[in-house]
């Protein structure tokens, strides 16, 4: 392991350990656009979310970008999520790799990547300050997300996203940004690989007159390649300002190369007593103190679709479906 690689992974984990210790400092019962902690990819929910180090898809883009750097054709990827309670979340992305231009002075490399995400909350019963029924309305949020990735020699993939938000209620509106950045390095042992990311760093939003923070995330993950039949992946992710750390692990099992089975399980390991008061359902998984998930993936001439299912116990079943296709 040379000095660079040492240094930039002895100060990454220093920031996340500087971020878990912090948290508790901050205003918890504060955060919102929890939509954005809904996961993206049927593959991921099938491994519990433990997704930082392996993430080499467009779906990258919303668990770790500096996955992007793996793709190596363009890929169109999509999914439907149908949520709980008749809510539902919907994603489509694009990346692209970018060819070096030899007779530039400043050669292009890399991939790009942009994505749509769309959470529909239907229609909701409207009450005034006595509790009596004024009438429904609906709800959404919606994320527009750019990114980029490259490998640099002697150091790993680097990435980062760009998100310009909007949540909707009724006739409310409220706008937002946000960043997102991502590294991932294989390490000396061989087919081990390490990733690091950090999520939906950004200001506050404001929601008429009252502001929340954005779900801020960090994520450290290792992944291991099993002979190529089989992965397994282990991830610890720190909410901030909801002061909760869980940690996540999934298995992959390919016993055909058109064929992938998986599992995974997630633990709230350390949670404050502090309740997320989020603008939408607060029904991510991290709200739960832990779950699991299953699924299984078809690949086929460089496409592949995939399915995951999560139960929720009282609130219900969720199912995802995804597709990508490689061109």
């Amino acid at each position: 392991m040379n000095k660079t690689f040492r240094t930039i992974i002895g100060s990454s984990l220093t920031g996340f350990l500087a971020i878990s210790l912090t948290s508790s400092l901050l205003l918890a019962e504060n955060t919102g656009a929890s939509f954005l902690k809904i996961g993206v990819g049927a593959e991921a929910i099938g491994l519990g979310s433990a997704y930082t180090a392996l993430a080499n898809n467009v779906n990258a883009l919303h668990w770790n970008p500096a996955g992007l750097s793996q793709i190596r054709t363009r890929q169109l990827g999509a999914m439907h999520n149908q949520w709980i309670l008749d809510t539902y979340l919907d994603y489509v992305g694009f990346a692209m790799p970018l060819s070096p231009n030899p007779d530039s002075r400043f050669p292009v490399h890399g991939v790009i990547a942009a994505s749509v995400l769309y959470f529909n909350q239907g229609e909701l019963e409207g009450r005034g300050e006595d509790r009596s029924v004024t009438g429904n309305f609906t709800a959404s949020d919606i994320a527009f997300t750019m990114g980029y990735s490259r490998n640099v020699p002697g150091i790993g993939a680097l990435g980062a996203g760009v998100k310009l938000l909007r949540q909707q209620i009724d006739d409310a509106q409220a706008f937002g940004v946000a960043v997102d950045l991502g590294f991932q390095r294989a390490l000396l042992v061989k087919d081990l690989q390490a990733g690091i990311a950090i999520q939906n760093l950004g200001p506050q939003m404001k929601f008429v007159n009252d502001g929340y923070n954005l779900p801020l995330t960090a994520s450290v993950g290792l992944g291991y390649s099993l002979w190529g039949v089989a992965a397994v992946s282990v991830d610890v992710k720190q909410e901030v300002f909801e002061n909760r750390t869980i940690v996540a692990a999934g298995l992959q099992f390919s016993p055909f190369n058109v064929l992938s089975l998986r599992a995974g399980y997630w633990a709230a390991v350390i949670a404050s007593n502090l309740q997320s008061q989020a603008l939408t359902p607060a029904l991510e998984h991290s709200n739960l103190p832990s779950g699991v998930g299953a699924g299984l993936g078809i690949h086929l001439f460089g496409h592949s679709i995939d399915y995951s299912f999560v139960p929720y116990g009282d609130l219900g079943n969720t199912h995802r479906v995804s597709f990508m296709v490689g061109f």
